[in-house]
């Protein structure tokens, strides 16, 4: 039996090998003389990468950003910091539990939103710091 499926993998791995394709190296030429089969769609984060184009645009625009970043870490913070000093001193308050895990859940989400600001913000260091 043990024979039987060796068999028919090697017929189905060989007939692999037959109809295997092969992509041309494409590296050093431009976008536009690539075929269309070998590029990214950009067009499913085009509507994101306009979104950066705009906050990047102003100046004004990227310090509230960055501002708006900094008051909300420095609420939760503390928020975080009272809820840690509740629930050291009753372990066993669920209510406790729930508004840390509310938190949690908060500051999950905005990182979700705004994960583009901390990649922008490495870049910048990484610049600045060469």
């Amino acid at each position: 039996m043990l024979s039987g499926v060796l068999a028919t993998a090697a017929l189905l791995l060989g007939a692999g090998e037959a109809n295997k394709k092969t992509i041309p190296a494409y590296s050093s030429q431009a976008r536009s003389a690539v075929p269309v089969e070998y590029t990214w769609n950009i067009a499913d984060i085009n509507p994101v990468l306009e979104a950066r184009k705009e906050w990047i645009s102003s100046a004004s625009k990227r310090l509230s950003f960055v501002q708006f970043v900094e008051h909300h870490q420095l609420k939760s913070g503390r928020v975080g910091a009272y809820i840690g000093f509740l629930a050291d001193t009753d372990m066993g308050n669920t209510q406790i539990q729930s508004l840390s895990g509310e938190l949690l859940s908060i500051n999950v989400r905005f990182g979700q939103k705004f994960a583009f600001y901390t990649s922008d913000v490495l870049a910048l260091l990484k610049a600045f710091c060469v």
